[in-house]
């Protein structure tokens, strides 16, 4: 029943919507009021008329949901210098603290970037930032391992 009633106040606000301005309103909402066998139109019509906007919108951006302001808008990663083969090939073949003294922070959040495709914690230290490169590697490898010898028979 609700349904319908709902249907019934939608079609009959569109209706309202396309009342022609140069033609004789009164006949137009007489028509309407045929239409929709309504017994007092102008009653109805003070009533949407004195509905709350506020509301109406809130119901509108119930079902329309728009992106929230709390949201944080997505800052755009630095351009990458390296590629994901070269940072896996020193990874490979250096050890963590070889990697901490040949690199400064900002390339290895550069290599990070290019590895997680995102930026790391600001908070995150030197040495945690290459530890994070290096077990995504590690990671990776457990997956294709898996997939090798659980998968793809």
């Amino acid at each position: 029943m609700i349904e319908k009633n709902q249907r019934m106040v939608e079609e009959l606000i569109s209706e309202i919507a396309t009342l022609k301005t140069d033609e004789s309103i009164t006949e137009q909402i007489i028509e309407i009021q045929k239409k929709f066998d309504l017994d007092d139109i102008i009653q109805i019509l003070t009533l949407l008329n004195k509905v709350n906007k506020t509301t109406l919108k809130k119901i509108v951006s119930i079902q329309e949901p728009k992106e929230s302001s709390k949201t944080k808008s997505k800052k755009s990663l630095p351009q990458k210098l390296y590629t994901v083969d070269e940072v896996r090939y020193l990874f490979k073949n250096k050890s963590i603290n070889e990697i901490l003294q040949s690199y400064t922070k900002k390339e290895l959040e550069n290599m990070y970037v290019t590895v997680a495709e995102r930026n790391p914690l600001s908070s995150d230290s030197k040495a945690r930032i290459a530890k994070s490169v290096e077990q995504h590697f590690r990671a990776e490898a457990r997956g294709q391992a898996i997939y090798k010898n659980y998968i793809a028979h």
